[in-house]
């Protein structure tokens, strides 16, 4: 299949630098998860950035095709390849669009919300262990009203809903985006 989908990579990242500060604000519980993404998003930027590999590194397709010409997917290499760290990114936009979902319409704390969230995204993904960890450490989120006003100052809740439903929109337009990317080229469920 030839992919016509392109989706570069240097928005890619701005878009999981939003995400990170959204993460910051969320408290200490994120720590191992913003680390996480900043690892992600550090071995993105260092292949763009490589005279070397840039021009293979621009977008996503290119990056992918890059990579199996080179063998560089293979499993013993799973932390050099960037098309393993998009994809995991990738995996995550659902946890973050679920959770985002969640703190604009429902009733439950954020502990709930997030628990439900990574129970329906990215808990498949991870040990027994690891998720054990998750749901434990997603009890210590701070507040509804605490995030709300981190996150918003003063907005009326109509318009936080807004903000954040169109959050939610586009990084759902996002995941759909990377699916097809990596779905036509056979790679969505590599480990």
């Amino acid at each position: 299949k030839i992919n016509m989908v392109t989706l570069y990579i240097s928005p890619f990242i701005m878009v999981w630098r939003e995400i990170l500060m959204f993460f910051n604000i969320l408290g200490p519980v994120f720590t191992f998860a913003t680390n996480d993404i900043k690892s992600k998003i550090n071995v993105l930027e260092h292949r763009l950035s490589c005279q070397a590999t840039t021009e293979h590194y621009q977008h996503m397709n290119g990056m992918i095709h890059y990579e199996l010409d080179n063998d560089l997917i293979g499993l013993n290499k799973y932390k050099l390849s960037a098309t393993r760290q998009a994809l995991r990114l990738h995996r995550s936009l659902v946890f973050v669009s679920l959770l985002l979902h969640g703190l604009a319409h429902s009733t439950e704390s954020p502990g709930v919300i997030a628990s439900e969230a990574y129970g329906k995204s990215l808990a498949k993904f991870h040990r027994w262990i690891v998720q054990q960890s998750v749901y434990f450490g997603i009890k210590m989120l701070p507040s509804r009203q605490t995030i709300m006003e981190k996150l918003f100052d003063d907005k009326s809740n109509e318009l936080i809903v807004k903000e954040l439903d169109e959050g939610v929109k586009a990084l759902n337009e996002l995941h759909k985006l990377t699916t097809r990317i990596y779905s036509d080229l056979d790679l969505l469920n590599i480990p």
